[in-house]
């Protein structure tokens, strides 16, 4: 025997963050660093996971130096002053 929950359209929940009522499909499950951590929140609570809090697990390549500079041979007669 199957066990039968109530429609989404009649359910009400209570936000964990404000205790508010809401309705249960507009909850939203919270996330921190990309991992849920079980607490339903209504929309005015909800707020998306924050890029600073995968600092350090994407892979960032700026170079800023180049390999075998080749430096412009006329930069120094273009500054010499002329007699």
């Amino acid at each position: 025997m199957s066990m039968r929950y109530a429609s989404t359209k009649r359910a009400h929940g209570f936000c964990d963050r404000c205790g508010f009522r809401a309705d249960l499909k507009d909850m939203k499950t919270e996330l921190v660093e990309g991992r849920p951590n079980n607490l339903l929140v209504c929309p005015t609570c909800w707020d998306p996971d924050h890029p600073q809090n995968w600092l350090g697990r994407v892979r960032v390549d700026d170079p800023q130096a180049l390999r075998n500079p080749r430096p412009d041979p006329a930069l120094e007669e273009s500054r010499e002053i002329p007699p």
